[in-house]
């Protein structure tokens, strides 16, 4: 049974991996083409073919997995690019939920929900999700982006006030990776730190050195502009403050600019620093809007972890349809093998039947057969001159072998004596009570009393015992 179930279990899994649906296959090429545009770093715009793929590939999410997760992954960042933080969270979910073995994906994934909660302002969350980035990236085997990932973790170390383990993330980085890439974002996360921790000569002396490298972010003009403020070197502050408002800057970084030109430099009016606050009055709407959204997206993963975890949802459902394709088979299995076993029965017992018509037609042929010897031997010899008594093989000759087994079975019996024995060879024979007289010790009359005596020995009726006899006969 066990390899009929399997058997079936193997045609039904053939069957859904093999005949993939024209759905699954667009999507598949919907992804493929994203891979190769974010191998050139481009990300794919095409919303409505990245909405198609992942609602495409829902259905077959258990068979597909990875295709899934990588289809969640590119439309969430789609959605993160044009603002929808919430439906690009849920993508973010969707794509960690799938199983998937595609780790760089996951760790991808893992990223952009750091990042988001990071620009939400929750950092204990923030660095659970670098957490599991770095895994997945070390998982994955790619180390560039695994020492990336720790550098995510000393960044939120930073910003919530962990300044040693900060520094032994970064340590760990600068000792084992020797991609020059990710040496110059540690370099970024030690100038930001020192920043932090009001230790301005470093911060300045590792912005100098992220300059060096050719790092050109208005985040190097910004702290800057903070660090010289704070030592005192208005002029150097000034300069630096200027140069990170002609940058897209974030809006409190831009404040802080403000605040270090109005109170340094007295040549700048305040009528000048009010138009530089009108002209980015939209970045300030655009900041709590977008504050807003990273929020709600925020309280769907939290809202998400606080769920009784379900990891194993897939493999649940999984078990299901094998149990349920088992039962099918086994009902299936169970009915043909009633039938064969029905079938099979009808044909022992057709056989059986065949056979018992067999046995008794050669049980009649037998019993003819001794009746008609007996009759032979009883109408053509002399009875008394041939029953030999003293010797049953020279006796048997001259009627059947049949007699001879008969009254060595009699003998051998020990009920009966040996005049009973007689006896029943002579009811055997059919042979007339007249006739028994002349051959056995008893008169006429006697025979009957004789007869009925010896059949209750025997255990049968006096009527009968010829019939048993000849029956014994036939059946030896």
């Amino acid at each position: 049974m066990a390899r009929i179930v399997l058997y079936c279990i193997g045609i039904v899994l053939f069957v859904l991996t093999s005949c993939t649906p024209t759905s699954v296959r667009e999507a598949q090429a919907t992804i493929a083409m994203a891979d190769s545009l974010r191998a050139e770093g481009v990300s794919l715009s095409d919303s409505a073919a990245l909405a198609d793929a992942v609602s495409s590939l829902c259905p077959w999410r258990y068979l597909y997995r990875d295709d899934y997760a990588r289809a969640n992954y590119y439309y969430g960042r789609y959605l993160r690019s044009v603002g929808n933080q919430p439906a690009a969270m849920q993508c973010f979910i969707d794509a960690t939920h799938s199983h998937s073995h595609d780790y760089e994906i996951l760790g991808r994934v893992y990223a952009n929900m750091g990042n988001m909660c990071r620009f939400e302002g929750n950092h204990e969350l923030a660095y659970t999700i670098y957490e599991q980035s770095a895994q997945m990236f070390k998982q994955s085997g790619d180390s560039t982006m695994y020492y990336y990932a720790i550098n995510n973790l000393a960044l939120e170390a930073v910003w919530s006030a962990h300044y040693e383990t900060a520094q032994q993330l970064l340590n760990f980085i600068e000792s084992s990776c020797s991609d020059s890439a990710v040496i110059v974002k540690t370099y970024e996360t030690r100038a930001f730190s020192c920043c932090e921790m009001r230790l301005y000569d470093s911060t300045i002396y590792y912005v100098n050195l992220l300059q060096e490298k050719g790092y050109r972010h208005y985040s190097c003009h910004t702290m800057k502009a903070q660090a010289y403020g704070e030592v005192n070197q208005v002029d150097s502050a000034l300069h630096y403050a200027l140069l990170s408002l002609q940058s897209p800057c974030a809006l409190n970084d831009s404040v802080n600019m403000l605040y270090i030109l109005a109170n340094h430099d007295s040549s700048i009016s305040q009528d000048s620093i009010r138009r530089i606050n009108i002209t980015r009055a939209d970045t300030q709407f655009a900041y709590t809007r977008q504050q807003e959204n990273y929020a709600h997206a925020v309280e769907i993963l939290t809202q998400e972890l606080s769920r009784i975890p379900n990891e194993y949802s897939g493999i649940i459902v999984l078990c299901l349809l094998l149990s349920l394709l088992i039962g099918v088979g086994y009902i299936f299995f169970q009915h043909r093998r009633g039938k064969l076993l029905i079938f099979q029965r009808r044909h022992i017992i057709k056989e059986n039947t065949k056979i018992t018509e067999q046995n008794n037609n050669l049980f009649k042929q037998r019993e003819e057969k001794i009746r008609h010897n007996c009759e032979i031997f009883r109408n053509s010899t002399n009875l008394k001159s041939v029953l030999c008594w003293n010797d049953y093989d020279s006796m048997c000759d001259n009627v059947d072998k049949q007699f001879y087994l008969l009254a060595t079975k009699l003998k051998r019996r020990g009920i009966l004596k040996e005049k009973e024995v007689r006896l029943c060879i002579l009811v055997f024979l059919d042979i007339s009570y007249k006739d028994m007289a002349d051959i056995l010790p008893y008169a006429e009359s006697g025979i009957g009393k004789f007869k009925y005596s010896t059949a209750k020995k025997i255990g049968v009726e006096t009527k009968n015992l010829r019939t048993y006899l000849v029956d014994l006969a036939v059946a030896l």
